[in-house]
């Protein structure tokens, strides 16, 4: 009696996914920019760009001599908050570019260091999930209102006085007529 719930759908995930692959396969990636410190959400964890790696080991990536490799360091933390890291790697070799990417098997998840962009001093980086990650769900909102006694008791008032007001009204009119 002392509180109410509102309940209502916010997003339902609607779409057929009779014909989903499960193999292990990835969907295309989303190019975000990011500067250090930015957060992005996937669909099971959120990624935050820590720093820039300028120290990469290159004999682990099998690189030359001259190349020159950044790493960006990025932390993942899942839905149950166990933190993962992934570094991708953007080489410049000569006059072209290319990178290596990192996984997270666990996760689902491929992260690409595309480009970087000094004059916004940001970065891009690609982020591709495999096609298990995406699952169907619906986000309802629950509203407790608390208190609520009290609105319904003004209400009925102001219904009350309302209905008073046209009984009396009526009742005005009717004594004017007769006289």
């Amino acid at each position: 009696m002392n509180r109410d719930i509102y309940t209502h759908v916010t997003y339902a995930e609607l779409d057929d996914k009779t014909g989903r692959q499960e193999d292990g396969t990835y969907r295309k990636g989303k190019k975000y920019q990011m500067s250090i410190g930015d957060t992005i959400t996937t669909s099971n964890s959120l990624v935050i760009l820590e720093s820039l790696n300028k120290d990469v080991d290159k004999n682990a990536l099998m690189l030359k001599e001259g190349d020159i490799a950044i790493g960006a360091r990025l932390l993942i933390m899942d839905v149950n908050r166990k933190i993962h890291y992934a570094e991708p790697v953007f080489v410049i070799r000569e006059n072209s570019f290319f990178n290596r990417t990192a996984e997270i098997n666990e996760l689902g998840l491929k992260f690409a260091f595309e480009k970087i962009l000094p004059e916004e001093n940001k970065m891009e980086i690609d982020i591709a999930e495999k096609e298990g990650n995406v699952r169907e769900f619906v986000i309802m909102k629950a509203i407790i209102f608390p208190q609520i006694n009290i609105l319904w008791t003004g209400c009925i008032l102001m219904i009350i006085g309302t209905w008073i007001a046209i009984v009396k009204r009526i009742r005005q009119l009717k004594a004017q007529q007769v006289q």
